[in-house]
């Protein structure tokens, strides 16, 4: 979400619904360090840095057409989203409850993700997340990429990325 300095020179605490519970509180939380918004099974939090990265593999994406004015609207779209439940249907179209993939898609709605039909209700996978950024229409840029716990040079970041994506896609389809 950023740091405390950067969420205050955004003008981001001065946002009307910052002002009001639960949002108020979430100045503290990111002053304590905890300014990575995180879909867990137990819901969504904002997390520490370093529990966030208690993992082997990480992309990090940064939107690509994101305009100076959505900036703040993004952020306060992922402040909306703390304390949801899990998403156990993976329904991208409920908004009392979330799951990870989900998250980018309620925050960036001006990205054109393509979710999927599955059992009656429509999903949006890791793999349709991370999809978006490959390819000349990617939406997104691979800022950082870990694979296997270790940092991937910047020179071989998406060209792995993109190899791995594709079999997984390829995987999911046959």
């Amino acid at each position: 979400m950023g740091t405390e300095p950067e969420l205050e020179a955004l003008g981001v605490w001065e946002q009307p619904a910052m002002q009001e519970e639960p949002f108020r509180g979430y100045r503290q939380d990111v002053a304590e360090g905890r300014s990575v918004l995180e879909a867990l099974r137990s819901g969504l939090e904002l997390n520490t840095l370093q529990e966030f990265l208690n993992v082997d593999d990480l992309a990090v994406l940064r939107p690509k057409t994101l305009a100076p004015d959505q900036v703040v609207p993004s952020l306060m779209r992922g402040f909306q989203q703390v304390g949801k439940e899990y998403d156990f249907n993976f329904d991208v179209e409920t908004t009392g409850t979330i799951v990870c993939s989900e998250l980018p898609y309620h925050v960036y709605p001006h990205i054109d993700w393509q979710t999927e039909a599955e059992l009656g209700r429509f999903t949006i996978s890791p793999d349709d997340v991370a999809a978006q950024a490959i390819g000349d229409k990617a939406a997104f840029e691979l800022i950082l990429f870990y694979h296997d716990g270790g940092q991937v040079e910047p020179d071989e970041a998406l060209p792995l990325f993109t190899d791995l994506v594709r079999q997984d896609v390829d995987e999911k389809e046959g």
